[in-house]
């Protein structure tokens, strides 16, 4: 399934914290990146919107017949 703008951004910023602070958990890195999220400007968002449209482009490509089936 390919990724939401959001989820891109995430696993980007995700990497640099915990480098930062490897003794950061989970929730609260989610916490944090998404408040950096709703502080991003249109344009950074736009970005990742982009990245997302081209992930689900080639999603296309290579699952023609792919529709996504939640549990």
């Amino acid at each position: 399934r390919p990724l939401n703008p959001f989820i891109l951004y995430r696993r980007e910023r995700h990497a640099c914290l915990i480098k930062q602070n490897p003794d950061l958990k989970n929730n609260d890195i989610s916490t944090y990146v998404g408040k950096l999220w709703l502080n991003e400007p249109e344009f950074v968002k736009a970005l990742y919107q982009q990245r997302s449209n081209e992930e689900k482009r080639m999603h296309q490509l290579r699952y023609p017949d792919y529709k996504f089936n939640p549990r």
